[in-house]
């Protein structure tokens, strides 16, 4: 298991509708990914540039540091998406993904 990171547009949107569907209204939900911001591009956990268009970004929030995803209940709600912060501060859990190995045969 290891931070998970956000491929593209189509699986951000799966994740937000997920959690949202999980969700109580009024609330919301902040979680680190395995991402980070630098010199104007998403780096994946695994060093990878990851291209996500501005729209998926919480207002303002372009700045160095590992990336965290706010989900609200309303997803009209302008002040949600992608934003960047320091490791140390404090936010309610990370986005993880696990590795599925199958053998055919």
């Amino acid at each position: 298991m290891k931070l998970a990171n956000i491929s593209d547009v189509t699986h951000l949107n799966m994740l937000r509708e997920y959690f949202r569907s999980k969700m109580n209204p009024e609330s919301s939900l902040l979680l680190w990914t395995g991402m980070s911001y630098a010199h104007g591009k998403v780096i994946s956990i695994t060093g990878i540039t990851i291209s996500l268009p501005s729209e998926v970004w919480y207002p303002s929030s372009h700045n160095l540091g590992r990336i965290k995803l706010l989900v609200l209940k309303d997803s009209a709600d302008i002040y949600q998406g992608l934003t960047t912060g320091s490791p140390a501060a404090e936010n309610y859990g990370v986005l993880c993904e696990i590795a599925i190995h199958t053998t055919i045969g």
